[in-house]
C-alpha cells in the first residue's frame, strides 16, 4: 500500500504493476498482481480493469458504510442514502461480487443502456468521477436523466455516445451533463421478463 502512495505522492499518477515490482524488488509482475487482489479484496484499493495506471487509493473516510446500490442518478443529490438507494451491500460483497470495490452501483432501469448490451435488471459498478477519458463507460446526468454510455472525444469535448439518451449523443461539458462516475464492472440480471 505505502508503495501505491508513496509513487502518486512522488509523481502524482498512480503506478503501473511494472513500477510497483521495481519499486518493491520483486522478480515478477504477476506478484504485483496478487498484491494489489489483496488489497482490492480488503477494500484498501480500486483497479480499474484494462487501465495501466488504474491503481486508485479508496478514501477511508466513507469506506465503512458499505456500497449502496442505487435506483437513479438525480443532478443535484449525493450518492449517499436517500430515497433514490435500493439498498446497501457490503464492501465485501461487492468486491466478491465485482472483483474490484466501486463508490456505488446502479441498476439498469428501462431503456437507459440501449445499444450497449446492459438490460433491464443489470447492476453497473460504479468508481465516482466527474470527468472521463474518451473511450470509458460512464453514468451521467443529462437534463435531469439518467445516460449511461461510452465517452467519446470530438474536437477535445467529451461527448456520451450513441446508445445512452434515445440514441443522441449528448455533451457532457454542456450545463445540464453532469458526470457521476465510470462504470468498473458490470452483472447480468437473471430475471425473467
Amino acid at each position: 500500500m505505502s508503495a501505491v502512495q508513496n509513487h502518486i505522492a512522488a509523481d502524482g499518477i498512480a503506478p503501473t504493476r511494472e513500477e510497483l515490482r521495481q519499486a518493491l524488488g520483486w522478480k515478477s509482475v504477476s506478484t504485483v498482481t496478487l498484491y494489489l487482489k489483496r488489497l482490492v479484496a480488503k477494500g484498501r484499493l480500486v483497479v480499474v480493469p484494462h487501465r495501466s495506471r488504474g491503481i486508485r487509493i479508496v478514501d477511508a473516510s466513507h469506506s465503512g458504510d458499505g456500497v449502496p446500490i442505487v435506483r437513479r442518478v438525480l443532478p443535484d443529490t449525493s450518492l449517499r442514502p436517500g430515497d433514490h438507494v435500493e439498498r446497501t451491500i457490503s464492501v465485501e460483497a461487492a468486491v466478491a461480487i465485482f472483483g474490484t470495490r466501486p463508490d456505488f452501483c446502479l441498476r439498469i432501469q428501462g431503456g437507459i443502456a440501449t445499444g450497449i448490451g446492459l438490460h433491464d435488471g443489470d447492476l453497473v459498478a460504479v468508481r465516482e468521477a466527474r470527468d472521463a477519458h474518451g473511450g470509458e463507460m460512464v453514468v451521467a446526468s443529462v437534463d435531469g436523466k439518467v445516460a449511461i454510455g461510452r465517452t467519446r472525444l470530438v474536437n477535445g469535448r467529451i461527448m456520451l455516445a450513441v446508445g445512452s439518451i434515445e440514441g443522441a449523443p449528448a455533451l457532457l461539458s454542456d450545463e445540464g451533463s453532469d458526470i457521476k462516475g465510470v462504470v468498473v464492472a458490470s452483472v447480468r440480471s437473471h430475471k425473467k421478463n
